[in-house]
């Protein structure tokens, strides 16, 4: 999936699937493939496709911020809550990559 990404060259992937159909598995991987981190995390991939695909695809690995919103906790009674949290899941974002300010 990584490596179809990296190959299609948009800038942006809508991912639709139904329920239970593993989008936040998929979501989850592709933070741990392409997030800046002090962590390496290359030996997740290891035996994968994208890890035997060579640099054209490693050079991406750990490069970039990633901001991943789950909506899954936003089952809130009112809008309002809703809202409140979905504000909250945006600063909590905004925190962990508060060094790209700098």
């Amino acid at each position: 999936m990584i490596k179809d990404i990296l190959d299609n060259g948009s800038k942006i992937t809508l991912f639709t699937r139904p329920r239970r159909f593993g989008k936040t598995l998929n979501m989850s991987m592709l933070r741990r493939f392409f997030e800046k981190t002090e962590d390496d995390n290359l030996y997740l991939f290891d035996g994968l496709s994208v890890s035997e695909a060579g640099e054209k695809y490693h050079k991406y690995m750990g490069q970039y911020p990633v901001i991943s919103i789950s909506l899954k906790s936003m089952k809130q009674p009112t809008w309002e809550e809703s809202f409140s949290q979905f504000k909250e899941i945006i600063a909590n974002e905004f925190e962990r990559h508060q060094e790209i300010l700098k």
